[in-house]
């Protein structure tokens, strides 16, 4: 199997775990939206698309952990998942494409940007009250991505190593 379709597993509210296996490149648009038993998401190593709104609402979805091969984010495509304390990047990740692919996170704390990262959607980190730093490797595309919402904006600053902490105005 290459591709997980779209709305393959739509709603499957007792679906706890998934082996993506080796060969998934494509996960579709809404493949796995609405999960609500789904508890950790370690996305197979040689995944390159996931769709829009593919992992949204997948509200016990506490871990996530996101290749470097992926090259296509689709829409809100981790929003709304509200148990989401982590997020793992692996190093050598271009992007976080697209709009509010973690919009509503509302338990997530902290995330680490590496340095391979060059750019984040709109709203990367929207409507994430607990959001308490995002460190990440200078990028002019990053700094102007980082509007969380009018109550939460985010502050940058320097340190002394050139990497830029983001912190709660």
């Amino acid at each position: 199997i290459t591709e997980i379709w779209h709305g393959a597993f739509l709603e499957c509210s007792n679906l706890k775990i998934i082996d993506f296996g080796s060969g998934v490149t494509t996960i579709a648009s809404v493949a796995f939206k609405g999960c609500s038993s789904l508890e950790e998401l370690k996305l197979p190593e040689n995944l390159k698309s996931i769709g829009n709104m593919a992992f949204q609402e997948c509200s016990s979805v506490k871990s996530i952990h996101v290749p470097k091969t992926v090259t296509q984010w689709g829409p809100y495509c981790f929003s709304k998942n509200t148990s989401l304390t982590k997020v793992e990047l692996e190093d050598g990740l271009e992007s976080i494409g697209s709009c509010g692919v973690f919009y509503g996170a509302k338990k997530l704390e902290t995330i680490t940007i590496p340095a391979s990262v060059q750019g984040l959607g709109a709203e990367t980190f929207g409507n994430c009250p607990s959001l308490k730093s995002v460190p990440f490797c200078f990028s002019s595309a990053i700094v102007g991505a980082l509007y969380v919402a009018p109550s939460h904006r985010l502050f940058v600053v320097l340190s002394s190593m050139v990497k830029y902490t983001v912190f709660p105005v």
